[in-house]
This record gives C-alpha cells, structure tokens and sequence, in this order.
C-alpha cells in the first residue's frame, strides 16, 4: 500500500485565513500536497471541507480524481462538498469524467444538478441529452428559482451541441413557448419565464430563436463551439 503523508498542521490551523492559504499552498505542492489535502478530508470540520475539495481541482497528482469521485458518491458529503467536487473533478478530468456529471444530473439537490449541468455544458457527452432536454422542458413551463449558474442558458449550450434539425426546431418551439407571459420592459417584449438574463444571452448566442420575423422552422443552427467556449470561460472552471 503507497504510503499517504498526514495532512500538514497547517492545514488544521484554527484560523480560517490560515487555513485556506494552507490550502492553496498545498494545492500547489504537486502530489504530495494533493494527498495531504486528501486525507486532510476525513479530519477537517465539515465547514472546510469543501474549499479543501475546491483546492483538489487546482491540485495535480493521482490521488485527487478519485477522491473526488468519492466526494460525489458519499452519503457524508454535504452539498456545498459535492458541488464543489464537480467542478473541481471537471477542472482536471473534462470529458474524462463525462459519466460522473450525467450521474450526478440525477440528484434531486437543484444546486448539486445545477452545477452538474454547467460540468455536461462544459464537458458532458451526449448520454444525459434526453434528462437534460425533459428537464429543461419542464424549466421552461414555469418561473423557476434563480439560481447560479442559470440551468436554462446552460440547458440550452449542452442540448444545442447534440442537437440535428429536428431537435433544433423542438429546443426554439420550447423556448418560444415560454413566451406565453409575457410582460413589458425596456423597448421589448420580454420573456417572463426566461428572465431578462437569458434573453440578453439568447440576444448574443442564438439571436434568431427570438427573432419573431424568423419562423420557428426556420431557425438556424447557432454556434455550438462558441456556447461551449462560453461555459469553459466561466471563472467556475478557473482557479480557485
């Protein structure tokens, strides 16, 4: 069995700032940090384990990736952990971890599913397509909960990039539909149930779906490279 280092004291610091410049410095101490902010899981208190999860997502070595794949399996794990696992696992698998994000899609925690959605808008192949697509359907039909990152603008770059002529026209016929309430501001017609944030993106990456001068039928296929760049840009993906 390969041996695994304690965690350094200075990850049980009892300062918090102490504690997270710990952290970052052990996420750059290459595997031998990376351990010790592995084993520093089972130790630190539940409110720090999730920034040491963050900071395995910046860290390099063999132990980080199952970790955190055990991180997102744990009846233990609370749900800033999880959420925190996924990105991280995204930050240093991408499309390795593919099936991890379509798993953890499932959780019925809109937060854990949320960011779930950001790592398959990211990195994600097509084997949640079908779950994503049913649950944006249903996002649509109502005024969902704000949340961040939005499940609506993400829903819409991960279904896009597997998405053939047919499924194109049914993603803009739903989004369309979200237009039964509509309500004035600024110069336009906005979209209730989108909200003024998706709209704005919509405006940018794929003006045409709202375009009311372009039948629905009609619609052409947006640039699926640029929403994917546009979700790895997010600083979630970046350094802690």
């Amino acid at each position: 069995m390969e041996y695994v280092p304690s965690p350094p004291l200075d990850l049980l610091v009892r300062g918090f700032e102490d504690f997270v410049a710990a952290a970052a410095q052990a996420a750059q101490a290459g595997p031998a940090g990376e351990a010790a902010l592995v084993r520093a899981l089972d130790v630190l208190p539940k409110s720090r384990r999730a920034i040491a999860v963050a900071y395995l997502g910046d860290a390099r070595g063999p132990a980080g990736p199952p970790a955190l794949r055990h991180v997102l399996t744990s009846d233990r794990a609370a749900q800033d952990e999880r959420c925190a696992a996924i990105l991280a696992l995204a930050k240093r698998e991408k499309e390795r971890a593919a099936p991890d994000y379509a798993r953890t899609f499932s959780s019925r925690d809109a937060a854990v599913k949320a960011y779930s959605l950001a790592a398959l808008a990211a990195y994600g192949d097509e084997r949640a397509r079908p779950h994503v697509a049913t649950y944006l359907s249903r996002r649509l039909k109502r005024n969902p909960a704000a949340l961040v990152p939005n499940p609506t603008v993400l829903g819409i770059c991960y279904l896009v990039r597997y998405s053939d002529r047919n499924r194109l026209v049914a993603l803009a016929e739903a989004i369309r539909g979200a237009e039964d309430h509509l309500r004035a501001e600024r110069a336009n017609r906005i979209p209730i149930r989108l909200g003024a944030d998706v709209v704005e993106w919509l405006e940018k990456f794929w003006p045409a779906c709202l375009d009311p001068a372009v039948e629905v039928r009609r619609v052409t296929m947006p640039d699926a490279q640029a929403m994917q760049d546009w979700v790895r840009s997010d600083p979630l993906f970046g350094p802690v």
